[in-house]
């Protein structure tokens, strides 16, 4: 989970310069704060407290931010143990997986070493 709301708001406001979506989503909410809530509302969640109008293009991502806060701080207080995913560990996946689909479907006369997790 990012710790900085503008990183977050940033990055957010990119991803809608890029998907259409999320583009026209933003651009309805700059004339009604009920899309706001519709979208919340979509995502399972009550939608009523995060009900606010889109007059800037950060305000999308600073309201994402305070709805996956919201739900990291409530499974918190249940007792839920999150913890983060590091980075080297993804990638240490990500390079296993492409050695392995690599080796199944390789040629099939060369023996290929995969690297075995530890």
């Amino acid at each position: 989970m990012y710790r900085d709301v503008l990183t977050v708001a940033k990055s957010n406001y990119r991803l809608t310069m890029v998907l259409p979506s999320l583009r026209l989503a933003s651009i309805l909410g700059y004339f009604s704060s009920r899309i706001t809530k519709i979208i919340v509302d979509s995502m399972g969640h009550d939608g009523s407290d995060y009900r606010t109008k889109l007059d800037h293009g950060l305000t999308g991502g600073v309201l994402l931010y305070a709805l996956t806060t919201g739900c990291y701080l409530d499974l918190r207080r249940r007792g839920v143990d999150i913890r983060f995913v590091e980075s080297s560990f993804s990638l240490f996946l990500l390079l296993f997986v492409s050695v392995v689909s690599v080796a199944a479907c390789g040629p099939k006369g060369r023996e290929f070493n995969a690297p075995v997790a530890q």
